[in-house]
């Protein structure tokens, strides 16, 4: 597997990027959320910025599959 990753989706917060990324893992890719440190907490302790959501480049296609529901 490359080392090289791939940004699939981009989020507004933390919470919908993790709920991705575990139904990811349920299907055997490993993703990640990168940016985390550009966020900001709002009253309701949700955190708000960019998250990039990230993939193995050859995961990509598998991957927006599964996010777009076509799996």
């Amino acid at each position: 597997m490359s080392d090289t990753l791939a940004t699939i989706k981009t989020f507004p917060n933390k919470f919908e990027a993790d709920v991705i990324i575990t139904k990811l893992a349920s299907a055997g890719i490993s993703a990640m959320v990168a940016n985390q440190d550009t966020v900001i907490a709002d009253p309701s302790s949700v955190l708000h910025g960019r998250f990039d959501l990230k993939v193995h480049k050859e995961d990509a296609e598998k991957a927006l599959e599964i996010i777009n529901g076509n799996s």
